[in-house]
């Protein structure tokens, strides 16, 4: 049933037909209907602004209650039943009264002389908590505990906790938390403390409510909220929606920042992030706050001026590569870049990796194709042509993007445009593993954009297009995990690994984490409250805490992959619609629908009526798009069809006979 200011209605599941109580006969209820409840004898309250009344069913009226005179005519503003089967009714002027379900007055709680049991007399909503706590909020009270066994209360008001007004509108519970909807923005309390919080800018979780004056709360069966807003609209909240913490320093330091790359975290506290025309950004893991740092201050062309491409941290030390072939060192203690090496203005290129090998040597991964790899030495020496011993060739990767030391001399090379190279420097051998690579020589694509050694000491080469792929040092390319293996996307940007040994991958289109124990690959779409735009090549890493962090074009993430649930929930599945012969049929009460589809177990159909497009839907509000269906007719399908968001499917009758869809 629903109802507005003056009518009641009722709608009939079965067919979709409304009933409206109104008129001369229903009379009692044109004051107005504010509450409606079914207790759990399947009886139907209605509380009006003159009264409260009961549904007979057998009549199809309503009859009048008064508790004797104590709320006749009285403003009902909310009734609800406790799990211990007492009715409660929140009135308008005269507080709460319990009773039981033969509306035996139990007891009365209300701001009288004498009683002070509730700080307002106008109730605005009730509800009993997981713990059987009960809860009262007012109108202009704040909100109130009561305890019916002992008839004590405690209050929440202005004047002893956080709330900065005692205009409570509603209540609602969801993962062991009470939610507060105020005139004044949403307030929380923890149950297991009964500790209220403020939330500042009317917040919901993870950004703003889209209002401050919260009219209605509600918790569906998926455990999201909802929150009804004065002027705002409805504003939800999901926990599979803010698994991932999305940062904008460019809104905090009110400066454009440019895309945000490379990572590198002095513990216990410090993240050191690459921007494109911010310098190296400082962001402070504990106070959530941030600060950036030119290499160039003198330069009117600031951004321009000021793009870092790579950082490496050593000691005291965060190692920056730039876009015009310089590196730099960051003194962490002192907060001041010194120049360590320039390349001659005709070599000129992006530094993209820096890497210490143990013979002490520096290696860059530089973005000009004739640069390519170069060696520093300690004396600052740099050597980017390595001569090969089996032909005296000159070898260079060309345009390379990421570095890591298999063992003492040996270099894997990710390059931008040839694939994945070995470099045995001691040998002055090179293998080259490629898209035109043959058997284990094969890499699905020749963007390499990260390399990683695992704990158990396997090697993944993360590509722009191929996926991921395994590497044995002596094997060559063992194994690939692309789309075809569970892979959303084969666009891989950036590889880490996790405290647990699963593999995370930020890609073009999600985030996805792949367990090397099990093979299993779960994806977390961008609509999953990720908020990168896109993410960069290259850029990420776990952090001292275990939380993992990707860079993007627009800010970057951060998330504990420990805490990321995956949602089990099961949206129940309904029949919307059915046509016949192209055209929609309606539930009359007689022909081919009686009833609503959903409830329909079998139709009957003529001989012309030779085809039916039945509509289905999932009931799933959140991140709707991503629900996937399949379809299967039994008797007629071997197996199902998966036809991914399509919510339809059109089944030619003529030689089918007797079937069923499911």
């Amino acid at each position: 049933m629903g109802g507005n200011v003056t009518r009641l209605n009722r709608l009939d599941l079965k067919t979709d037909r409304i009933t409206p109580y109104a008129g001369k006969n229903f009379s009692l209820l044109d004051s107005g209907v504010r509450s409606l409840f079914i207790d759990s004898n399947d009886r139907l309250w209605v509380g009006t602004s003159k009264g409260l009344y009961l549904f007979v069913h057998e009549a199809d009226t309503f009859q009048s209650v008064d508790l004797d005179g104590k709320i006749k005519g009285e403003f009902i503003s909310v009734i609800t039943e406790t799990s211990d089967h007492q009715l409660l009714i929140g009135t308008e002027h005269k507080g709460l009264y319990v009773c039981d379900l033969n509306l035996k007055l139990i007891s009365h709680y209300a701001k009288t002389e004498g009683n002070a049991s509730l700080p307002d007399n106008n109730i605005s909503d009730i509800h009993e908590d997981s713990r059987k706590q009960l809860w009262v909020s007012t109108n202009y009270g704040g909100v109130s505990k009561v305890d019916l066994s002992t008839g004590t209360s405690v209050h929440y008001t202005t004047a002893n906790s956080k709330l900065t007004t005692d205009n409570i509108r509603c209540l609602a519970e969801a993962a062991g938390t009470l939610f507060i909807g105020t005139f004044d923005g949403l307030y929380t309390i923890d149950l297991t403390d009964n500790q209220l919080k403020g939330c500042s800018n009317a917040a919901l979780e993870k950004g703003t409510l889209s209002h401050f004056s919260i009219y209605s709360i509600c918790v569906d069966n998926s455990g999201n909220v909802w929150v009804g807003t004065y002027s705002g609209g409805v504003n939800y909240f999901s926990k599979y929606n803010n698994r991932f913490v999305f940062h904008e320093p460019t809104n905090a330091l009110n400066m454009l920042m440019g895309v945000y790359g490379a990572m590198a975290c002095q513990p216990p506290h410090c993240l050191y992030i690459a921007t494109e025309g911010g310098g190296l950004l400082d962001y402070h893991l504990e106070s959530n706050t941030y600060q950036y740092y030119l290499y160039d201050t003198s330069s009117s062309q600031q951004y321009s001026r000021n793009i870092i491409k790579s950082v490496m941290q050593e000691k005291d030390y965060i190692w920056c590569g730039t876009t015009q072939g310089s590196i730099y060192r960051f003194d962490t203690r002192s907060k001041r870049f010194s120049l360590y090496y320039a390349f001659p203005l005709h070599q000129s290129t992006s530094v993209y990796s820096i890497l210490r090998t143990q013979d002490n040597n520096l290696w860059l991964a530089t973005s000009k194709p004739e640069v390519g790899l170069v060696k520093l030495t300690e004396d600052r020496k740099m050597q980017n042509r390595f001569e090969l011993a089996d032909s005296g060739r000159i070898w260079t990767p060309g345009s390379s993007r990421c570095l890591l030391e298999l063992e003492k001399g040996v270099l894997l090379v990710g390059s931008r445009n040839n694939g994945l190279y070995k470099y045995d420097e001691n040998k002055r051998e090179c293998t080259v593993f490629s898209k035109n690579g043959k058997g284990a020589n094969h890499l699905p694509a020749d963007y390499v954009t990260s390399l990683v050694r695992t704990k158990s000491g396997q090697i993944w080469v993360g590509t722009f297009g191929g996926g991921l792929s395994l590497f044995d040092q002596e094997k060559g390319i063992v194994k690939y995990i692309t789309k075809k293996e569970g892979l959303l996307d084969d666009e891989v940007c950036m590889v880490v690994e996790d405290r647990n040994g699963d593999l995370w991958m930020s890609t073009n289109s999600c985030i996805s984490r792949y367990n090397p124990k099990t093979d299993e690959v779960y994806n977390y779409y961008m609509d999953n409250g990720i908020g990168a735009q896109e993410f960069s090549p290259h850029s990420g890493m776990l952090l001292p805490d275990g939380n993992i962090c990707f860079s993007a074009n627009n800010g970057f993430i951060t998330f504990d992959p420990a805490n990321l649930q995956i949602n089990s929930f099961l949206p129940p599945l309904v029949l919307t619609t059915l046509a016949v012969n192209n055209r929609v049929v309606n539930p009359t009460g007689e022909g081919i629908l009686q009833m609503v589809l959903d409830d329909t177990e079998k139709i009957e159909l003529n001989y012309n009526q030779n085809n039916i497009t039945i509509g289905y839907c999932a009931l799933n509000y959140v991140c709707s798009d991503l629900n996937q269906y399949a379809y299967r007719l039994k008797g007629y399908d071997k197996d199902w069809n998966y036809v991914a968001t399509v919510k339809k499917h059109t089944i030619p009758i003529w030689d089918l006979g007797n079937m069923c869809s499911r």
